[in-house]
């Protein structure tokens, strides 16, 4: 709990006038002094009071309140923000501009509040058996691969990896850019290797997008990850995948969304 708070005095008023104005509140002996200048420029002190016989709000608006004070604010807590210690992440400039640090504060991905597993969908082959990305390659651990069966009965065939409707297979690992969407989606943070993605812990789903399909090939890929979260509502998470997104790195040029109803 702070005990102390910064105050700015008014220019030419001696603070310790403040501490002596301010050592009996409410009644009470708060044990108000001032503890050291913070800053001389900005007319800044740092008051410190006994918590035991006041409170940290009643102390508060009672140095706002005073006549000779400007400002005040309880002297909070400083932390570090996370930073993974991955070698790569100081090139890593977008993570600057989508503020990532503030998010990491929050969460770092991995599971919801609810204990759902996050899975976003990559709409492109990634290279996921990547050092850097195999720990948070998504599974379907309902089928068993390579036995030519449905065995989760969401209609697709060993369907282990993520899905590739071009083949009808789970072949969808390779390709450079989307290896690099996936590092920049869910890179393993704070292993101390490579880089950090935005998520350092979230199960990535690929599905297979050839650089020339048409439309019938996109709805295609969208309709995995549809099916998959259908799936995962209906038998309460048992099977299925919790897609929370998707990402697709495309378009068509000149395109109109009323051309794509």
């Amino acid at each position: 709990r702070t005990q102390s708070a910064a105050a700015m005095c008014v220019a030419g008023t001696e603070v310790r006038t403040i501490a002596r104005d301010l050592a009996m509140v409410n009644g009470r002996s708060t044990g108000l002094r001032v503890e050291r200048e913070v800053s001389a420029p900005m007319r800044t002190w740092l008051l410190h009071f006994d918590p035991a016989v006041a409170e940290q709000p009643v102390m508060l608006r009672a140095v706002r309140n005073h006549p000779a004070v400007q400002v005040a604010q309880n002297n909070h807590r400083q932390k570090p923000r996370a930073i993974p210690n991955d070698d790569a992440y100081g090139e890593q400039w977008h993570h600057a501009n989508i503020d990532s640090e503030g998010a990491w504060d929050i969460s770092t991905g991995g599971v919801t509040a609810d204990g759902d597993t996050i899975v976003v969908c990559i709409i492109e082959n990634c290279d996921l058996p990547h050092p850097d990305l195999i720990a948070n390659a998504w599974f379907n651990h309902n089928e068993v691969p390579d036995n030519g069966q449905d065995d989760d009965g969401n209609g697709y065939v060993d369907d282990y990896r993520g899905w590739n409707p071009i083949s009808g297979t789970d072949e969808a690992y390779g390709g450079s850019h989307g290896t690099e969407v996936a590092g920049m989606i869910g890179a393993a943070g704070n292993n101390a290797q490579g880089v950090a993605g935005a998520n350092w812990s979230v199960k990535m789903m690929p599905v297979f997008h050839a650089g020339d399909a048409d439309d019938a090939g996109v709805v295609a890929c969208y309709t995995y990850p549809l099916v998959m979260r259908r799936l995962y509502n209906a038998t309460n998470g048992e099977r299925g995948a919790y897609v929370v997104a998707t990402n697709a790195s495309w378009g068509t040029d000149g395109g109109q969304p009323a051309d794509a109803p």
